[in-house]
């Protein structure tokens, strides 16, 4: 289990490391955040806003990521 994951399940935070701020997805933020109410879960403004800035390759791959761990969350 990786240390993103171990944080996700304790503290329900996501980590941005890595992202490069050139890029434009805030569809995709929103679409993520979309998805996560309907489990239970709601982004933050700051990350909704944070998500909205890199590339849409590494949006897209951390929505992937936070919506598998989320729905291992409400099982």
């Amino acid at each position: 289990m990786d240390a993103e994951k171990l944080v996700f399940d304790a503290r329900h935070r996501v980590s941005l490391d890595g992202a490069c701020a050139t890029g434009n997805s805030e569809v995709i933020a929103r679409q993520l955040d979309a998805a996560l109410m309907d489990l239970g879960f709601k982004l933050s403004g700051r990350l909704l806003a944070e998500l909205g800035t890199p590339d849409r390759g590494y949006v897209f791959d951390k929505a992937v990521q936070v919506l598998g761990w989320a729905r291992e969350a409400v099982g």
